[in-house]
């Protein structure tokens, strides 16, 4: 009984002491004060780690997100249902606790993420259709019924595209077999991403005119929507993604988009052909009669410098003519070398040598950043000679530094619609704004980026092998290419 008694009296005290140490003025304390109290696991703890998504360091509040992540208390959940969560004042708590219980273990109430999907802010509004698609299964007729209703608003009246698109994907989902009728009213959009949508909801309909439908919007003037039937062909095994495959590399003239057809056939046949479509078609010829996916080659793995592109960014080939180069201008960037120069010196080489390799044809514009981004322009840019020799100047007389908000930059990026590559040239080590945790960064872009689908490139320079890793799985995920340099 003492014993016990003296367990008890223990972790009281460690309760107490971690409680206290959550208001630390140190970050990196409030942040190991999270954990220790996710390992003690009472509700008392539970309810100071949902308080800590209001912590104004991101390294402490993606800290208590990734804790209740892993949480499967039903006390933690209530309070994420709540004020404390969805029905927050603060709308950056809002969309943690809706990225939290998007992918909770367990069913719950879905009320509250129906009322979100009409929010005024995008992101929750995005954040609230994605959570509406995966917790499909918790919705009961009623709930379906309400869901249904509110997407259907969107759909028809929403302002921006994307949430349009999103809608009519949470909406399929909810409709089961009755999904049908989605798919064909998002078939007939004149919307590049609610038509990228509608092919996503292809992989789950039972509809009889589905390859009919892909075979049509392969050939779709919009890039966006080609890039949804690619990804989609990546998913399905068999010849006659082989083949429609072949045939939109022969027609395909964007660089980008070719080389991931190209990625899509060499992973369903092993066989390493590249871009060049003349010799995919005489090797599909020579093959297509007999030829099933268990013919597929062990295929050899391409690395991040195995690509034909338009010009080479620090070893990294720039397969892309439409692309935003991110620049970390953190504290790394401005160490000086064994010769006396910065790393941002030696960048500067690269990048002039990059940018004046670009076809005249090709638009692109730098985002460097710190606390926040810091745009060359608003968009993208013509590579002619005069726009060339201003970027390459402008960079060259930046000066600015201080903590590295890649989150921001990413966005900033994303939010240009031409845009279909972002190089980034990065530490790898996030270190300012809304997002500290690089698998919390990963997450949000793959889902900001969605439909999208604009890959990630990024030079990575003297990073830890567990960012290395991290990253890299961002970009591949993205389509893109990771490149770690050691850069003295």
């Amino acid at each position: 009984m003492m014993a016990l008694l003296a367990a008890a009296l223990l972790l009281t005290a460690d309760l107490s002491q971690s409680l206290q140490e959550l208001k630390s003025p140190q970050e990196k304390a409030r942040r190991a004060a999270v954990q220790a109290l996710a390992k003690e696991g009472s509700k008392p703890a539970w309810t100071a780690i949902v308080g800590a998504l209001r912590d104004p360091q991101a390294m402490v509040a993606d800290e208590a997100q990734l804790q209740l992540m892993e949480c499967t208390a039903t006390d933690a959940q209530l309070l994420l249902l709540g004020k404390e969560g969805l029905t927050s004042g603060e709308e950056s708590v809002r969309l943690r606790a809706l990225e939290i219980l998007k992918g909770w273990k367990g069913t719950l109430d879905v009320a509250p993420i129906i009322k979100l999907a009409a929010d005024r802010n995008i992101d929750l509004r995005r954040a609230a259709c994605t959570a509406l698609e995966l917790r499909a299964g918790d919705c009961d007729e009623k709930a379906r019924k309400s869901a249904l209703a509110v997407l259907g608003i969107l759909q028809s009246k929403d302002k921006e595209s994307e949430i349009r698109a999103r809608a009519f994907l949470a909406a399929h989902a909810l409709s089961g077999e009755a999904g049908t009728e989605l798919l064909l009213e998002a078939g007939k959009s004149s919307d590049p991403l609610v038509l990228a949508a509608s092919v996503m909801m292809l992989r789950q309909s039972t509809d009889a005119g589905a390859w009919t439908r892909r075979e049509a919007m392969a050939k779709h003037a919009q890039r966006i929507v080609r890039r949804a039937v690619v990804a989609d062909l990546e998913q399905i095994q068999s010849a006659e993604s082989v083949d429609l495959l072949v045939r939109m590399l022969q027609q395909e003239k964007d660089l980008r988009l070719s080389w991931s057809i190209a990625e899509a056939l060499e992973a369903h046949t092993g066989v390493r052909n590249g871009i060049v479509a003349a010799s995919w078609s005489q090797w599909w010829n020579g093959v297509k009669a007999g030829w099933k996916p268990e013919d597929k080659r062990k295929p050899e793995r391409r690395k991040a410098g195995d690509y034909e592109g338009t010009a080479v960014f620090a070893g990294l080939p720039v397969i892309s003519e439409r692309l935003v180069i991110l620049f970390d201008m953190s504290g790394s960037m401005w160490e000086k070398r064994a010769d006396g120069k910065t790393r941002k010196q030696a960048v500067e080489i690269e990048l002039e040598r990059t940018l004046k390799a670009l076809p005249a044809a090709a638009r692109f514009n730098l985002i460097p950043y710190t606390r926040q981004p810091i745009p060359f322009e608003k968009g993208l840019v013509t590579a002619s000679p005069d726009k060339v020799k201003q970027g390459i100047e402008w960079f060259r007389g930046l000066k600015d530094a201080g903590q590295g908000n890649v989150w921001d930059a990413l966005v900033l990026a994303l939010s240009d619609p031409e845009v279909d590559t972002i190089l980034l040239f990065s530490d790898g080590a996030p270190s300012g704004g809304k997002r500290w945790n690089v698998s919390l960064i990963a997450e949000s872009f793959a889902e900001r980026n969605r439909l999208r689908r604009v890959a990630l490139d990024h030079v990575l320079v003297g990073a830890p092998r567990g960012l290395s890793g991290a990253w890299k799985r961002t970009s591949e995920a993205s389509g893109g290419r990771l490149l770690e340099l050691e850069m003295p």
